[in-house]
C-alpha cells in the first residue's frame, strides 16, 4: 500500500510540475508575442512615469521623434521639451487624470531635429493595486500627411468657392 501511495504521489507531482511548465512556455509564447507586436508595430508605442518620464517607448514611437534610440527617449526629464504648445500636454494630462483615458487628442510635437509633426495619441491611466496612478500608457499615430491633405483640400474648396462666387459677381 506504501509503494502505490508513493507512486499516486509521484505522480501527482510530476503532473503539477508538467502543468506548471506548460504554463510557463505559454507565458513565454504570450510575452515574445507582445514583445513582437510591441517592436513592429506602425504606432509609437510608450509606457510613461507619474513624472512624465518615458519608461519604454517601441521602435516606432523612437523614429517618428527623430531619435537614435529609446534610451536618448528614456534619458529625458520628461516630454515637455517634445509638445510645440505645452499646454496642449497639460490639457492632456488633466483630461487624463479625470478621464482616465484620452482618445484621439490632435496636437504638434517638435521631433528631435526641429520638424513639427502632428499626431493623435489614445492614451489611458496606469493604476497600481491600491488604485494610485503609476504612470500612463498610450500610442501616438503621426497624422502629419494626412492633416496635410485636409488642409489642401480645404483650401482648394475655398479657393473654389471664392471663383464660384466672383463668377457670380460678375453676371
Amino acid at each position: 500500500g506504501r509503494d502505490f501511495e508513493l507512486m499516486s504521489r509521484l505522480t501527482q507531482l510530476a503532473g503539477i510540475a508538467i502543468e506548471r511548465r506548460r504554463s510557463e512556455d505559454a507565458l513565454r509564447a504570450s510575452e515574445a508575442r507582445f514583445r513582437g507586436l510591441f517592436e513592429n508595430v506602425v504606432e509609437g508605442v510608450y509606457q510613461s512615469a507619474v513624472d512624465g518620464r518615458i519608461v519604454s517607448a517601441n521602435p516606432a514611437l523612437v523614429k517618428m521623434l527623430g531619435f537614435e534610440d529609446a534610451a536618448e527617449l528614456q534619458a529625458l526629464p520628461d516630454t515637455s521639451g517634445l509638445y510645440v504648445d505645452p499646454r496642449m500636454r497639460e490639457a492632456t494630462i488633466a483630461r487624463l487624470h479625470a478621464e482616465g483615458e484620452v482618445l484621439s487628442a490632435e496636437y504638434e510635437l517638435r521631433r528631435r531635429d526641429g520638424r513639427v509633426i502632428t499626431v493623435l495619441e489614445n492614451a489611458r491611466l496606469v493604476r497600481d493595486e491600491n488604485g494610485a496612478v503609476v504612470g500612463a500608457e498610450g500610442t501616438l499615430t503621426d497624422v502629419t500627411e494626412r492633416r496635410r491633405a485636409e488642409l489642401a483640400v480645404l483650401a482648394e474648396k475655398e479657393r473654389a468657392q471664392v471663383t464660384l462666387q466672383s463668377i457670380g459677381d460678375a453676371v
